[in-house]
């Protein structure tokens, strides 16, 4: 069962409140904390299992343009009329979240200069930058997928493979078993020509037996030759489905495609560029 889950966000933009949005969420048993911010007391509602934490990125609509906002609270209480409060996507394959001492940091920043958290979050992620983990968040999406289906079809191609060394191998076994049974025969047959001559009394009986036990030794030979071949085809078939057997096809789908790894400097707690059209100035100054 679906729920709503109230989250206040941080908008790259000059505003002096927090944006109050809803997620969906599934009912389940417990409380969870808001994670990072273990200073907070506010608690996720009894019942409810939270699919976004403190620091993640998800997309919202405010005053009719889209956005990429930064959620600042969960389990909020909403000032405002339920019916008007829209609802924030989740993207979990999406741009990496914020940590809560970056948050913290921005506060910090905005506090120093007088100035909104939304103004700092956008000059330490400036659309460009947004723009560009966004692409690189939907390119990893895109080689996740790919990888899934190749191991998929490297899948789907093991199990073809192994369900045909099965059909081998049980063939196999199969003749391997007649062949046997035949070897039986032959070896009956050998030990009934054998008393024949034992008890021939006359010599020319005893030759034709002694000839016939020559073609019956051949003939086992020939299949106890056959078998031999067979045994050593059998435990090829089995040594090759073994190794099918282990072959692991998923690990494919743990390479991960190197993403974008430049944090800004405001969120490194260091000096330098990347504050271009602040209202305020440089934001380079570092907080005591």
């Amino acid at each position: 069962m679906k729920d709503k889950l109230y989250i206040s966000v941080i908008l790259p933009l000059k505003l002096e409140w927090e944006p109050v949005y809803y997620v969906s969420c599934s009912k389940g048993a417990g409380d969870e904390t808001l994670g990072d911010f273990a200073d907070d007391s506010r608690k996720i509602p009894s019942g409810q299992l939270s699919p976004v934490s403190v620091g993640d990125r998800v997309k919202v609509n405010f005053a009719g343009r889209n956005y990429i906002a930064v959620v600042s609270g969960v389990g909020v209480e909403p000032a405002t009329e339920i019916s008007k409060i829209k609802e924030a996507v989740l993207d979990e394959d999406a741009i990496d979240a914020v940590s809560y001492e970056e948050i913290l940091f921005w506060r910090r920043v905005a506090d120093y200069y007088l100035c909104t958290v939304g103004e700092v979050y956008k000059a330490a992620y400036p659309s460009g930058k947004t723009d560009l983990e966004a692409a690189l968040a939907a390119r990893r999406l895109r080689d996740k997928v790919r990888r899934e289906r190749m191991a998929a079809e490297m899948e789907a191609k093991r199990q073809r493979e192994l369900q045909r060394q099965r059909k081998k191998i049980a063939d196999l076994e199969k003749r391997i078993e007649r062949l046997m049974t035949r070897i039986g025969s032959f070896e009956a047959r050998i030990a009934g020509k054998k008393g024949q001559i034992e008890r021939a009394l006359k010599a020319e009986s005893r030759e034709r037996y002694i000839s016939e036990l020559e073609k019956l030794s051949a003939g086992l030979d020939s299949l106890a030759s056959e078998k031999s071949g067979l045994d050593v085809l059998l435990c090829q078939y089995r040594s090759h489905y073994d190794e099918l057997e282990c072959r692991n096809t998923s690990s494919l789908t743990g390479v991960e495609t190197v993403g974008f790894v430049d944090n800004s400097v405001l969120l490194q707690k260091a000096t330098g560029s990347g504050t271009a059209g602040h209202p305020y100035g440089s934001l380079s100054y570092i907080v005591p």
